[in-house]
């Protein structure tokens, strides 16, 4: 197409993927938590250098896999993935 340009494919290294420990298999179908705001996610529970890993949306759906104290909770997401996030930013979702 004219005035269209595609980017240069770019093949990133293998420390780019997400290993497959961190997801929950099979991927939760029902959610207990759902996300106030956009918020920060990380990997590995959040200390001072951890890095975050992505952004939650507002309205998400999780469910609480453990309640870490300190006003952290491991979830999982709706594809299977495990991550950390704040409580703050998360309601609990009413039984359906």
């Amino acid at each position: 197409m004219k005035g269209v340009s595609k980017p240069k494919a770019e093949v990133l290294p293998d420390s780019a993927l997400i290993p497959e420990s961190q997801f929950v298999k099979p991927a939760p179908s029902r959610f207990t938590h759902r996300v106030r705001r956009v918020q920060a996610f990380y990997l590995q529970k959040p200390d001072e250098s951890e890095k975050r890993a992505g952004m939650l949306a507002k309205g998400e759906a999780l469910v609480l896999l453990k309640n870490e104290g300190d006003g952290i909770g491991q979830f999982a997401n709706g594809n299977g993935l495990i991550l950390f996030t704040e409580l703050a930013g998360v309601e609990r979702r009413s039984p359906q």
